[in-house]
């Protein structure tokens, strides 16, 4: 499979990561190989069975609108799904947006920003409480403003929501909620990603990461099959299916290029 040489690994990752900002995700670089089996050298072609500049673990709200990111920024991309359609829990939850300077506010009237957002949260947590949640409280910084982005991204895709409703504490109407229901936004994406040209192969958990003959994270195998990553590796379903070895969540950790409050620089 060809790829685009003119596209960064950093590059795209970054696109990648800024769509699915509010989500869990790790972009790996280069977790070190546990055992010279479980190395392969990306240099060997007959090793893999499939290629693409970006291997993504999941494909629930995170992954997909990170496939989507990615392959728009001209990458291409495949992604692995546990399941036997896409979704996952964000499919399950109730596909409400709390954001602040969304189009859907504009159209309806409502001034309104993340720099007030923040601050009527800060109002009413208080500054103990925000000092105890830590890297928690970063990651909601990101959210607050990267959310009207993303619901204005969505949105231009087809996905429907209601609101701007009022929410709880909250000085403006910032609610925007998910319609008919919260199962309904895959219908919108799996679309935009088969015109993308994004490879989507159901029922294949992620085994584990392979990494070449110097450390990197080369790609993924899963399901008895190698999936090499030219550029990069996202997992975004760290939580509730990626089954790996206790080293290799240290390495994880170790080694994640996108941290909470954080992103990956583009160059």
């Amino acid at each position: 499979m060809g790829t685009d040489n003119s596209i960064s690994r950093r590059s795209f990752i970054g696109a990648a990561s800024a769509a699915a900002a509010a989500a869990t995700m790790a972009a790996l670089a280069g977790c070190a190989p546990t055992s010279k089996e479980e190395s392969l050298a990306s240099t060997d072609p007959t090793s893999w069975d499939e290629e693409a500049d970006l291997v993504i673990i999941g494909c629930g709200g995170c992954g997909s609108s990170a496939a989507i990111s990615a392959a728009e920024n001209g990458a291409s991309v495949i992604v692995l799904e546990a399941a036997t359609t896409m979704g996952g829990s964000a499919v399950l939850c109730a596909g409400s947006f709390v954001v602040a300077g969304t189009k859907m506010q504009a159209d309806a009237g409502i001034t309104d920003d993340p720099d007030l957002y923040l601050s009527d949260v800060k109002g009413f947590l208080g500054d103990a409480t925000i000092e105890r949640a830590g890297d928690d409280w970063k990651l909601f910084e990101m959210q607050a403003r990267e959310g009207a982005a993303t619901v204005d991204w969505l949105q231009a895709m087809g996905v429907e929501f209601n609101g701007p409703l009022p929410y709880p504490l909250h000085s403006a109407d910032r609610l925007h909620v998910l319609t008919p229901t919260a199962g309904e936004w895959p219908k919108a994406l799996q679309p935009r990603m088969e015109e993308l040209g994004v490879q989507v192969h159901f029922r294949t958990p992620a085994e584990r990461l392979i990494t070449d003959e110097n450390g990197r994270v080369a790609g993924v195998a899963a399901s008895g099959r190698k999936y090499r990553a030219n550029k990069g590796v996202l997992i975004c379903r760290w939580r509730h299916g990626f089954q790996c070895r206790d080293e290799e969540k240290i390495l994880l950790q170790r080694h994640r290029r996108y941290r909470s409050g954080q992103r990956v620089q583009r160059r």
